[in-house]
């Protein structure tokens, strides 16, 4: 596997994605149909803008109207649903406590691994847990690969990872991986797959109430969850102190996005929240996300058939409930989560 180079075959490929989009909105009437139609479209444009490939001629085939004034309401509902589940939130930073604060005292980053990864150790890698895990992910990125999906880029000093871009009307996903050449590498691609994975399921399934994720914050659900397996899987063979500082470096994640969502919470208003969208979408997509990342994890350390069974059903059925109606499906437990007993349990034994 080389370094994808940034081409005019790539770039028209994904401008191509996004016109089949534009046209399929000027056919649509419902709003709530617009929206999801356009956040696709802004999925691509980001990933044109990640590419470094100037995009500035689409918007203007595209139709703003409508956007601005549904966007706005769309906020005013995720923002009631958000201040609903503050009452969670308060209770779980309560439950964790000092926790949260010395986990958050390490100060290992992307770039502290011991043990260097080519391009080829990297694919092995990921293909030799997908394989174990599910073989149907180890068959999608092969066909991401043959297709050329998976971009490869070197990483420079960002401390981003990785970015899966993808519509959820019509299944055409890709996948940016910033190089550490690191472990980091295989567990990027491993999360990455994970999105790429649960798109699939949504396009399967046509689930017309997808954007709840936006207030939901699930869409990181799984994709932490393989993040987790991997760890275990690896450490079978690979070494100690690399696996232990990766481990580490979810949760000082995990606790920074729960951090900066508490301090959020503090200022939570209608306006401020209109006005930060972006930043609290990100702490409650991560932040939550992770959180039942790690019950999903507990759960297979006791029952691997069950966590799957939940698994795969949370995954497909991804979308159509709000975040306290989730959390009791599936087999999780809402008075466990809001103790944190899981994620006491995991910082515990990797500090």
């Amino acid at each position: 596997m080389e370094l994808t180079k940034i081409n005019e075959n790539l770039v028209n490929r994904i401008r191509k994605d996004i016109f089949y989009l534009i046209k399929k909105s000027y056919n649509v009437k419902n709003i709530e149909n617009y929206n999801i139609i356009f956040a696709d479209i802004m999925r691509y444009i980001e990933l044109l803008d990640e590419l470094g490939v100037d995009s500035d001629d689409i918007f203007k085939y595209m139709l703003p109207e409508t956007r601005d004034d549904y966007c706005d309401k769309l906020l005013k509902k995720h923002y009631i649903e958000c201040k609903k589940a503050m009452e969670f939130d308060v209770k779980f930073s309560g439950n964790l406590g000092d926790i949260l604060i010395d986990s958050n005292y390490y100060h290992g980053n992307f770039h502290n691994m011991t043990k260097r990864i080519d391009l080829t150790e990297m694919c092995e890698m990921t293909f030799d847990f997908l394989n174990n895990y599910n073989p149907t992910l180890s068959n999608l990125l092969k066909n991401m690969l043959n297709e050329n999906r998976v971009i490869v880029m070197n990483n420079g000093e960002q401390l981003e990872t990785g970015l899966t871009v993808c519509s959820t009307t019509k299944f055409s996903p890709y996948i940016i991986i910033y190089l550490f050449k690191n472990l980091i590498d295989p567990v990027t691609l491993i999360h990455e797959m994970g999105h790429v994975y649960h798109f699939q399921k949504i396009e399967q399934l046509r689930n017309n109430q997808y954007y709840k994720i936006i207030y939901n914050n699930q869409l990181e659900v799984y994709s932490h969850y393989l993040e987790l397996l991997s760890y275990d899987h690896f450490s079978k063979t690979y070494n100690d102190r690399d696996i232990l500082n990766i481990k580490r470096l979810m949760v000082k994640t995990f606790v920074e996005f729960y951090k900066s969502l508490e301090l959020n919470l503090e200022n939570f208003n209608l306006e401020t929240y209109m006005n930060y969208y972006d930043d609290f979408y990100k702490d409650y997509a991560y932040g939550r996300g992770m959180l039942l990342a790690f019950e999903f994890y507990d759960m297979y350390q006791n029952d691997k058939e069950k966590a799957e069974y939940n698994i795969e059903r949370f995954i497909s059925e991804n979308g159509k409930y709000d975040f306290y109606t989730t959390i009791g499906k599936y087999d999780l437990n809402r008075e466990r989560i809001e103790s944190g007993e899981a994620v006491k349990k995991y910082i515990k034994q990797i500090f």
